[in-house]
């Protein structure tokens, strides 16, 4: 009768240990962005969870908001510790005041989160990065300093779902890396100074990229009123001519 009582309140009471030691981490690594929030006027705080902490940033001389959203490893149950990821990392997603040119960088490991990156010329990699788009100098700079999972601007939705031509937004970045970077003063400054003196996009190239958009949009309402049969085709030629263009890379690397 006392044995179901005992085990719920045992499993309770570690819960809460863990949910407790988990808040406590949670505030300490708030900490390590103090720094980055000096550089904004306003600072919102957002909890959705006790492993998570999203930090509303807002009015600084380049980027009109940013989000600071750092999430912990989710060891704060047995649940959690036997069954999920145990990563931890930061994000830092700000808005542009101003449109520059697209630019997408992912850790070769980790692939593409950015379907935008298919519009863009392919740049030559850096270090263990795959790099597209307008990799400005100071960004290359700032990909040999430090380690990351993904940095991209881009003023394209993240999803092409979401595609509306008419409804183009200033350069979102996106940066998600280790929370201990956020203890080097040095990375703060080399991340705003990515953006500090960089151009607006041309007026003549924006609308080549949105006639690279428009002809995107076209082919995917063709694609959608085709049968099963006949998008399974579709998708084996792409396919096959994705194998030539590799082999013939291949062979260009084997002469040199």
């Amino acid at each position: 009768m006392y044995l179901p009582l005992f085990i719920s309140g045992f499993i309770i009471g570690v819960s809460g240990i863990f949910f407790y030691r988990k808040r406590v981490e949670r505030d300490e690594k708030v900490k390590k962005t103090k720094y980055l929030q000096k550089k904004y006027k306003s600072t919102t705080f957002i909890y959705p969870s006790v492993y998570q902490t999203i930090i509303l940033l807002e009015s600084n001389e380049i980027f009109k908001k940013m989000y600071i959203i750092l999430t912990l490893k989710k060891n704060f149950c047995l649940s959690q510790l036997l069954f999920s990821e145990q990563k931890e990392f930061v994000i830092l997603k700000g808005y542009l005041k101003k449109k520059i040119s697209n630019f997408y960088i992912n850790n070769i490991k980790l692939g593409n989160i950015h379907f935008g990156s298919q519009f863009c010329t392919k740049s030559p990699n850096i270090r263990n990065y795959s790099c597209f788009g307008a990799i400005t100098k100071k960004i290359e700079e700032f990909c040999y300093k430090y380690d990351f999972a993904h940095f991209y601007g881009s003023y394209w939705p993240t999803d092409k779902k979401l595609i509306n031509l008419s409804q183009i937004g200033d350069t979102t970045i996106f940066l998600q890396c280790n929370i201990r970077l956020l203890d080097d003063k040095s990375f703060i400054e080399d991340f705003f100074s990515c953006f500090t003196d960089i151009q607006d996009e041309t007026s003549k190239r924006l609308e080549l990229e949105k006639n690279k958009l428009r002809e995107y949009i076209e082919k995917s309402r063709e694609y959608e009123k085709k049968d099963f049969v006949e998008k399974l085709l579709d998708d084996i030629n792409k396919n096959a001519n994705k194998d030539v263009i590799l082999k013939k890379k291949d062979k260009k690397k084997s002469k040199k």
